[in-house]
Protein backbone atom coordinates (compact mmCIF):
# COMPACT_ATOMS: atom_id res chain seq x y z
CA UNK A 1 0.00 0.00 0.00
CA UNK A 2 1.16 3.35 -0.95
CA UNK A 3 1.92 6.18 1.37
CA UNK A 4 -0.96 8.08 -0.40
CA UNK A 5 -3.57 4.73 0.08
CA UNK A 6 -2.16 4.79 3.79
CA UNK A 7 -2.88 8.55 4.40
CA UNK A 8 -6.92 8.47 2.40
CA UNK A 9 -7.40 5.60 4.84
CA UNK A 10 -6.80 7.19 7.98
CA UNK A 11 -8.46 9.94 6.87
CA UNK A 12 -11.19 7.77 6.26
CA UNK A 13 -11.72 5.88 9.21
CA UNK A 14 -10.64 9.20 11.38
CA UNK A 15 -13.78 10.57 9.89
CA UNK A 16 -15.87 7.21 10.89
CA UNK A 17 -14.78 6.88 14.22
CA UNK A 18 -13.88 10.38 15.47
CA UNK A 19 -18.18 10.79 16.30
CA UNK A 20 -18.47 7.50 18.34
CA UNK A 21 -15.29 8.23 20.27
CA UNK A 22 -16.12 11.79 21.28
CA UNK A 23 -19.53 10.74 21.95
CA UNK A 24 -18.42 8.23 24.24
CA UNK A 25 -15.85 10.01 26.06
CA UNK A 26 -18.51 13.03 26.65
CA UNK A 27 -21.23 10.52 27.91
CA UNK A 28 -18.73 8.94 30.71
CA UNK A 29 -17.88 12.30 31.86
CA UNK A 30 -19.30 15.63 30.26
CA UNK A 31 -22.62 15.01 30.91
CA UNK A 32 -21.58 13.45 34.87
CA UNK A 33 -20.16 17.04 35.28
CA UNK A 34 -23.12 19.40 33.69
CA UNK A 35 -25.87 17.44 35.59
CA UNK A 36 -24.53 18.00 38.72
CA UNK A 37 -24.06 21.85 38.02
CA UNK A 38 -27.25 22.09 37.23
CA UNK A 39 -28.49 20.48 39.95
CA UNK A 40 -26.80 22.33 42.44
CA UNK A 41 -27.95 25.94 40.78
CA UNK A 42 -31.69 24.88 41.05
CA UNK A 43 -31.26 22.91 43.73
CA UNK A 44 -30.89 25.94 46.18
CA UNK A 45 -33.76 27.24 48.29
CA UNK A 46 -34.70 30.52 46.45
CA UNK A 47 -34.65 28.98 42.56
CA UNK A 48 -35.91 25.50 43.73
CA UNK A 49 -39.02 26.88 45.15
CA UNK A 50 -40.03 29.25 41.80
CA UNK A 51 -38.73 26.30 39.57
CA UNK A 52 -41.51 23.96 41.18
CA UNK A 53 -44.04 26.43 40.89
CA UNK A 54 -44.03 26.58 37.50
CA UNK A 55 -44.22 22.54 37.08
CA UNK A 56 -46.77 21.70 40.47
CA UNK A 57 -48.37 23.98 43.25
CA UNK A 58 -46.46 22.87 46.21
CA UNK A 59 -47.77 24.92 49.57
CA UNK A 60 -46.86 24.52 52.91
CA UNK A 61 -48.13 21.53 54.67
CA UNK A 62 -50.21 21.68 58.00
CA UNK A 63 -47.56 21.40 60.98
CA UNK A 64 -44.53 21.31 58.33
CA UNK A 65 -41.74 22.93 59.54
CA UNK A 66 -39.23 25.07 56.93
CA UNK A 67 -36.41 22.28 57.00
CA UNK A 68 -39.43 19.38 56.35
CA UNK A 69 -40.88 21.53 53.93
CA UNK A 70 -37.32 22.26 51.77
CA UNK A 71 -36.42 18.60 52.02
CA UNK A 72 -39.97 17.88 50.64
CA UNK A 73 -39.06 20.01 48.11
CA UNK A 74 -35.86 18.78 47.10
CA UNK A 75 -37.54 15.61 46.71
CA UNK A 76 -39.65 16.57 44.30
CA UNK A 77 -36.95 18.34 42.04
CA UNK A 78 -35.13 15.78 41.69
CA UNK A 79 -37.73 13.44 40.41
CA UNK A 80 -38.80 16.45 38.04
CA UNK A 81 -34.81 16.55 37.01
CA UNK A 82 -34.01 13.24 36.92
CA UNK A 83 -36.93 12.96 34.57
CA UNK A 84 -36.06 15.53 32.20
CA UNK A 85 -32.18 14.42 32.51
CA UNK A 86 -33.03 10.92 31.46
CA UNK A 87 -34.94 12.58 28.77
CA UNK A 88 -32.08 15.27 27.65
CA UNK A 89 -29.11 12.70 28.24
CA UNK A 90 -30.00 9.10 28.19
CA UNK A 91 -28.03 7.15 26.03
CA UNK A 92 -30.34 5.54 24.26
CA UNK A 93 -30.90 9.77 23.54
CA UNK A 94 -27.60 10.16 21.96
CA UNK A 95 -27.60 6.19 20.13
CA UNK A 96 -30.13 7.61 17.11
CA UNK A 97 -28.47 11.09 16.88
CA UNK A 98 -24.60 10.03 17.33
CA UNK A 99 -25.12 7.11 14.78
CA UNK A 100 -27.15 9.46 12.02
CA UNK A 101 -24.13 12.44 12.40
CA UNK A 102 -21.70 9.19 12.11
CA UNK A 103 -22.70 7.76 8.84
CA UNK A 104 -23.13 11.40 7.26
CA UNK A 105 -19.69 12.70 8.51
CA UNK A 106 -18.20 9.53 7.42
CA UNK A 107 -19.98 9.17 4.18
CA UNK A 108 -19.09 12.97 3.15
CA UNK A 109 -15.61 12.10 4.23
CA UNK A 110 -14.80 9.28 2.08
CA UNK A 111 -16.19 11.06 -0.92
CA UNK A 112 -14.22 13.78 -0.61
CA UNK A 113 -11.41 12.14 -0.07
CA UNK A 114 -12.26 9.63 -3.11
CA UNK A 115 -12.70 12.62 -5.27
CA UNK A 116 -9.62 14.43 -4.30
CA UNK A 117 -7.38 11.59 -4.07
CA UNK A 118 -9.36 8.84 -5.94
CA UNK A 119 -10.49 5.67 -4.57
CA UNK A 120 -12.31 4.07 -2.44
CA UNK A 121 -15.00 4.97 -4.05
CA UNK A 122 -14.49 5.22 -7.86
CA UNK A 123 -16.24 7.63 -10.34
CA UNK A 124 -16.89 10.04 -7.38
CA UNK A 125 -17.63 13.54 -9.74
CA UNK A 126 -19.09 15.84 -7.71
CA UNK A 127 -19.59 19.47 -8.80
CA UNK A 128 -16.67 21.82 -7.36
CA UNK A 129 -19.53 23.84 -5.34
CA UNK A 130 -20.60 21.02 -4.04
CA UNK A 131 -17.41 19.84 -2.68
CA UNK A 132 -17.00 22.92 -0.91
CA UNK A 133 -20.13 23.47 0.21
CA UNK A 134 -19.60 19.77 2.06
CA UNK A 135 -15.87 20.71 2.48
CA UNK A 136 -17.98 24.07 5.13
CA UNK A 137 -20.13 21.73 6.56
CA UNK A 138 -17.62 19.31 7.70
CA UNK A 139 -15.01 22.43 9.04
CA UNK A 140 -18.80 23.32 10.99
CA UNK A 141 -18.83 20.12 12.20
CA UNK A 142 -15.33 20.02 13.91
CA UNK A 143 -15.91 23.32 15.33
CA UNK A 144 -18.95 22.40 17.00
CA UNK A 145 -17.83 19.38 18.48
CA UNK A 146 -14.33 20.91 19.94
CA UNK A 147 -16.63 24.09 20.88
CA UNK A 148 -19.43 21.42 22.49
CA UNK A 149 -17.13 19.00 23.81
CA UNK A 150 -15.12 21.77 25.80
CA UNK A 151 -18.18 23.83 26.87
CA UNK A 152 -19.69 20.95 28.24
CA UNK A 153 -22.34 21.07 25.74
CA UNK A 154 -22.37 18.12 23.60
CA UNK A 155 -26.54 17.26 23.39
CA UNK A 156 -28.05 14.65 21.24
CA UNK A 157 -29.37 17.83 19.59
CA UNK A 158 -26.10 18.56 18.72
CA UNK A 159 -25.67 15.71 16.35
CA UNK A 160 -28.94 16.18 14.85
CA UNK A 161 -27.50 19.22 13.37
CA UNK A 162 -24.50 17.69 12.38
CA UNK A 163 -26.58 15.57 10.32
CA UNK A 164 -29.23 17.89 8.96
CA UNK A 165 -26.34 20.23 8.09
CA UNK A 166 -24.57 18.29 5.50
CA UNK A 167 -28.02 17.45 3.72
CA UNK A 168 -28.63 21.22 3.56
CA UNK A 169 -25.44 22.16 2.37
CA UNK A 170 -25.92 20.08 -0.67
CA UNK A 171 -28.80 22.82 -2.43
CA UNK A 172 -26.87 25.24 -1.38
CA UNK A 173 -23.92 23.59 -3.60
CA UNK A 174 -26.01 22.42 -6.85
CA UNK A 175 -27.36 26.57 -6.63
CA UNK A 176 -23.90 28.00 -6.36
CA UNK A 177 -23.45 29.35 -9.65
CA UNK A 178 -27.03 30.26 -9.52
CA UNK A 179 -26.63 32.52 -6.31
CA UNK A 180 -23.20 33.91 -6.96
CA UNK A 181 -20.48 35.20 -9.56
CA UNK A 182 -18.66 32.11 -11.31
CA UNK A 183 -15.17 33.69 -9.67
CA UNK A 184 -16.80 33.61 -5.83
CA UNK A 185 -19.42 30.57 -6.10
CA UNK A 186 -16.82 27.69 -4.85
CA UNK A 187 -16.17 30.50 -1.53
CA UNK A 188 -19.57 31.73 -1.08
CA UNK A 189 -21.02 27.95 -0.43
CA UNK A 190 -18.43 27.09 1.70
CA UNK A 191 -19.21 30.27 3.79
CA UNK A 192 -22.78 29.36 3.64
CA UNK A 193 -22.11 25.56 5.22
CA UNK A 194 -20.63 27.52 7.61
CA UNK A 195 -23.19 30.01 9.05
CA UNK A 196 -25.81 28.82 11.57
CA UNK A 197 -28.54 26.52 10.33
CA UNK A 198 -31.17 29.37 10.70
CA UNK A 199 -29.60 31.50 8.36
CA UNK A 200 -28.97 28.77 5.93
CA UNK A 201 -32.96 28.46 5.95
CA UNK A 202 -33.43 31.68 5.20
CA UNK A 203 -31.11 32.20 2.26
CA UNK A 204 -32.66 29.35 0.48
CA UNK A 205 -35.91 30.33 1.28
CA UNK A 206 -34.95 33.82 -0.02
CA UNK A 207 -33.20 32.12 -3.23
CA UNK A 208 -36.49 30.26 -3.79
CA UNK A 209 -38.69 32.97 -3.15
CA UNK A 210 -36.92 34.68 -6.28
CA UNK A 211 -38.58 31.76 -8.47
CA UNK A 212 -41.73 31.55 -6.50
CA UNK A 213 -43.22 35.57 -5.00
CA UNK A 214 -44.35 35.76 -1.23
CA UNK A 215 -41.86 33.09 -0.10
CA UNK A 216 -39.07 36.06 1.47
CA UNK A 217 -38.08 34.44 4.90
CA UNK A 218 -38.96 37.11 8.11
CA UNK A 219 -37.28 37.59 10.76
CA UNK A 220 -39.40 36.75 13.84
CA UNK A 221 -40.76 39.59 16.43
CA UNK A 222 -39.44 41.06 18.39
CA UNK A 223 -36.62 39.82 17.32
CA UNK A 224 -33.10 38.95 19.78
CA UNK A 225 -31.33 41.73 18.12
CA UNK A 226 -33.11 44.20 20.28
CA UNK A 227 -31.32 42.48 23.56
CA UNK A 228 -28.25 44.08 24.77
CA UNK A 229 -24.54 42.12 24.82
CA UNK A 230 -26.17 38.69 22.63
CA UNK A 231 -23.28 38.02 20.82
CA UNK A 232 -23.41 35.99 17.20
CA UNK A 233 -22.17 32.45 19.05
CA UNK A 234 -25.58 32.72 21.97
CA UNK A 235 -27.69 33.91 19.33
CA UNK A 236 -26.93 30.88 17.28
CA UNK A 237 -27.01 28.87 20.35
CA UNK A 238 -30.54 30.13 20.62
CA UNK A 239 -31.68 29.66 17.48
CA UNK A 240 -30.35 26.12 17.16
CA UNK A 241 -32.74 25.50 20.23
CA UNK A 242 -35.80 27.18 18.06
CA UNK A 243 -35.27 30.57 20.00
CA UNK A 244 -35.90 33.51 17.77
CA UNK A 245 -37.73 36.02 19.30
CA UNK A 246 -37.83 38.15 22.45
CA UNK A 247 -40.83 36.17 23.05
CA UNK A 248 -40.13 32.54 23.35
CA UNK A 249 -36.62 33.63 25.21
CA UNK A 250 -38.75 35.25 27.86
CA UNK A 251 -40.73 32.41 28.78
CA UNK A 252 -38.76 29.46 27.54
CA UNK A 253 -38.03 26.79 30.69
CA UNK A 254 -34.50 27.97 31.87
CA UNK A 255 -33.62 24.41 32.96
CA UNK A 256 -33.94 23.14 29.98
CA UNK A 257 -32.16 25.84 27.91
CA UNK A 258 -29.56 25.36 29.98
CA UNK A 259 -29.61 21.36 29.23
CA UNK A 260 -29.37 22.49 25.94
CA UNK A 261 -26.95 25.24 25.61
CA UNK A 262 -24.78 25.40 28.53
CA UNK A 263 -25.05 29.56 28.42
CA UNK A 264 -23.63 31.47 30.87
CA UNK A 265 -25.99 31.20 33.90
CA UNK A 266 -25.80 34.95 34.51
CA UNK A 267 -25.91 35.78 30.82
CA UNK A 268 -29.03 33.56 30.07
CA UNK A 269 -30.93 35.13 33.43
CA UNK A 270 -29.84 38.49 31.79
CA UNK A 271 -31.04 38.16 28.83
CA UNK A 272 -34.02 35.86 29.57
CA UNK A 273 -34.81 39.50 32.06
CA UNK A 274 -34.36 41.98 28.79
CA UNK A 275 -36.71 40.17 26.80
CA UNK A 276 -39.45 39.86 29.71
CA UNK A 277 -39.33 43.58 29.60
CA UNK A 278 -39.02 44.46 26.27
CA UNK A 279 -42.12 42.12 25.89
CA UNK A 280 -43.84 44.82 27.46
CA UNK A 281 -42.53 48.05 26.17
CA UNK A 282 -40.76 47.28 23.06
CA UNK A 283 -38.36 49.92 21.89
CA UNK A 284 -38.86 52.06 25.00
CA UNK A 285 -36.67 49.61 26.73
CA UNK A 286 -33.73 51.70 25.05
CA UNK A 287 -35.09 54.64 26.96
CA UNK A 288 -35.07 52.84 30.38
CA UNK A 289 -31.40 52.07 29.81
CA UNK A 290 -30.81 55.38 30.43
CA UNK A 291 -32.05 55.46 33.85
CA UNK A 292 -30.42 52.20 34.84
CA UNK A 293 -33.77 49.67 33.92
CA UNK A 294 -32.23 47.30 31.64
CA UNK A 295 -34.57 44.16 32.50
CA UNK A 296 -38.10 43.50 34.22
CA UNK A 297 -35.65 43.09 37.23
CA UNK A 298 -35.30 46.65 37.44
CA UNK A 299 -38.38 47.57 36.63
CA UNK A 300 -40.26 45.21 39.60
CA UNK A 301 -37.38 46.93 42.08
CA UNK A 302 -39.67 50.03 41.53
CA UNK A 303 -42.33 48.82 43.84
CA UNK A 304 -40.50 50.07 46.73
CA UNK A 305 -40.04 53.61 45.11
CA UNK A 306 -43.48 54.27 43.89
CA UNK A 307 -44.13 56.60 46.75
CA UNK A 308 -41.35 58.53 45.08
CA UNK A 309 -44.25 60.57 42.99
CA UNK A 310 -41.10 62.39 40.57
CA UNK A 311 -39.41 59.33 39.87
CA UNK A 312 -42.68 57.12 38.88
CA UNK A 313 -43.78 60.36 37.03
CA UNK A 314 -39.95 60.85 35.15
CA UNK A 315 -40.31 56.50 34.04
CA UNK A 316 -43.68 57.14 33.42
CA UNK A 317 -43.33 59.88 30.94
CA UNK A 318 -40.79 57.66 29.08
CA UNK A 319 -43.11 54.53 28.60
CA UNK A 320 -45.88 57.28 27.49
CA UNK A 321 -48.35 55.91 30.18
CA UNK A 322 -50.18 57.59 33.20
CA UNK A 323 -47.97 57.21 36.95
CA UNK A 324 -51.49 54.69 37.90
CA UNK A 325 -50.39 52.39 34.43
CA UNK A 326 -47.06 52.29 35.59
CA UNK A 327 -47.70 51.38 39.45
CA UNK A 328 -50.17 48.68 37.61
CA UNK A 329 -47.50 47.68 35.39
CA UNK A 330 -44.64 47.50 38.28
CA UNK A 331 -46.27 45.61 40.60
CA UNK A 332 -47.46 42.61 38.11
CA UNK A 333 -43.91 41.98 37.21
CA UNK A 334 -43.18 41.95 40.91
CA UNK A 335 -45.87 39.16 41.36
CA UNK A 336 -45.15 37.17 37.81
CA UNK A 337 -43.79 33.81 38.90
CA UNK A 338 -41.86 33.44 35.73
CA UNK A 339 -40.21 36.78 35.94
CA UNK A 340 -39.40 36.18 40.11
CA UNK A 341 -37.72 32.80 38.49
CA UNK A 342 -35.41 34.69 36.23
CA UNK A 343 -34.51 37.20 39.27
CA UNK A 344 -33.99 34.00 42.08
CA UNK A 345 -31.44 32.04 39.11
CA UNK A 346 -29.67 35.05 38.30
CA UNK A 347 -29.15 35.99 42.71
CA UNK A 348 -28.18 32.31 42.58
CA UNK A 349 -25.46 32.11 39.86
CA UNK A 350 -24.23 34.99 41.05
CA UNK A 351 -23.64 34.03 44.41
CA UNK A 352 -22.32 30.72 43.27
CA UNK A 353 -19.74 32.90 40.78
CA UNK A 354 -18.79 35.89 43.71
Amino acid sequence: MSLRETFQWITIIAGWIVIPVITIHYFASGVRTRKQQLRELFSRPPVIERYLARKRPSSKKPGESQPDRFKRLQEEFNAVFNEQFRNEYGFVSYLVPSALATVLSGLVITALVSQGFGGPIDNVDLPQTVIFALLGALFWTVWTLTRGYEATELNPGTFYWIASRYVLCIPFGLLGKQIFADTIANLGVFVISTLPVDEILKLLRNTVAKQVPGLAAEEGKPPLSKLQGLDANVMARLQERGIGTTQQLAYTDPLQLLFHTNIDTLTLADLMDQAFLYNYVGDKAEKLRGRGIRGAVEMANLKDKLNDTKLVEAIASLLEISPEELKYFVEMLYDDSQMRLIWDLAFSAQTEEG
